[in-house]
């Protein structure tokens, strides 16, 4: 059995644009799915870093990698 009380993951490098805002956001699944199991799980505090644009050439490769590991740095370090 899960016991924590938050989650902290970066499980998804997705080729295309669905963020909010971007004209693909509905079709966004894979931060629905898991935030929807997690849930199931007694798990709602769910921070997700997903690398998004990778399949859009080099630079914005490299643009969304840096974003997501930027992210990741601005996650507060916690004692679990």
């Amino acid at each position: 059995m899960l016991t924590a009380e938050s989650v902290w993951s970066s499980p998804s490098l997705g080729g295309g644009l669905y963020a909010d805002g971007t004209p693909f956001a509905g079709r966004e699944h894979a931060e629905t799915y898991l935030r929807d199991i997690f849930a199931l799980m007694g798990i709602n505090d769910l921070e997700l870093v997903i690398a998004e644009g990778l399949a859009f050439g080099p630079e914005a490769c490299a643009a969304g990698v840096q974003g997501a590991m930027d992210r990741i740095e601005a996650i507060p370090a916690q004692t679990l």
